[in-house]
């Protein structure tokens, strides 16, 4: 998997299952075509099951499909999971933010560029803080928030330069 990408996902907030499959996703490699092809496919297929459609990981295997014809270069099919990803994550409070990362950085290289900062923008949005409460899960988490924000700030400031459309 690309750096960037490897950087974005170990961001995502997995449980014991989501965390074999970013593990197993870490390995796919344009340099290595048909393990990526096969893994592809592998995701397609739970994909298809009826027990996974109903099923809380459902969001995750539509992101790393997503990542995974990134890493292939397919930006259209990349952004199609991601919308998905995006749409199955919706009750997470730093998967989701993640998602719409994954999907900015998608379409700059879709040369989107437009749509990337819109998406970072999203993401930044998404990742409001609520600094009335004040036990430490709450600052744990929103330490964590606040990390996650200046990493996609980071990512938003490379676009401000890019040329639009």
């Amino acid at each position: 998997m690309k750096e960037e990408i490897i950087a974005i996902i170990n961001k995502l907030e997995c449980n014991e299952n989501s965390s074999r499959l970013r593990a197993w996703a870490y390995n796919l490699s344009a340099s290595r075509p048909d393990d990526l092809e096969s893994a592809i496919n592998c995701l397609l297929d739970a994909l298809q099951q009826t027990n996974i459609q109903s099923h809380s990981q459902e969001g995750f295997y539509y992101l790393f499909l997503g990542c995974a014809y990134y890493e292939q270069g397919d930006h259209p099919n990349s952004r199609d999971c991601l919308l998905q990803a995006i749409n199955k994550l919706s009750d997470t409070e730093v998967n989701n933010p993640v998602a719409h990362w994954l999907l900015g950085v998608n379409y700059s290289k879709m040369k989107d560029f437009p749509s990337a900062r819109r998406e970072l923008e999203n993401a930044l949005q998404l990742l409001k803080t609520n600094t009335s409460l004040s036990t430490p899960r709450t600052e744990a988490k929103n330490r964590k928030q606040k990390e996650l924000k200046l990493d996609i700030q980071e990512t938003l400031e490379k676009f401000t330069n890019e040329p639009v459309g």
